[in-house]
């Protein structure tokens, strides 16, 4: 759960500095669908959903995004109406963002190389 919320924040403060460099030609175009994107990530029954699955069925933050986002799309096809797939379409997107920086997460590690430790051996 931690790493989800911690992936969350890393990928809100890096929409917030997409919007701000957008270009002028594309920016209301771009700046639309970052906000969706940060708005998806944002709704809380969104953020409950995903929780709730990786408590509940003990998955990892990754397995967790992938099964709320296929359950959504299920949902989206039953409806059938164009709102909703896009909707869907940005939550996608908005999970894929939340992924590489859970991947950026664990290609970090996990302890400190010990050159700036108190505690490295001397």
């Amino acid at each position: 759960m931690n790493r989800f919320h911690a992936a969350l924040r890393v990928v809100r403060h890096e929409l917030r500095d997409a919007r701000r460099g957008a270009a002028a030609a594309q920016a209301a175009e771009d700046e639309a669908a970052l906000a969706e994107e940060d708005s998806l990530l944002r709704d809380s029954l969104v953020l409950l959903e995903v929780e709730r699955t990786i408590i509940d069925e003990r998955l990892r933050a990754e397995s967790a995004l992938s099964k709320v986002l296929e359950e959504r799309v299920r949902l989206a096809r039953l409806l059938a109406g164009d709102p909703a797939i896009r909707e869907v379409a940005a939550l996608g997107r908005a999970f894929r963002r939340v992924q590489v920086a859970l991947e950026a997460q664990a290609s970090e590690p996990s302890f400190p190389d010990g050159r700036s430790s108190k505690y490295s051996a001397r």
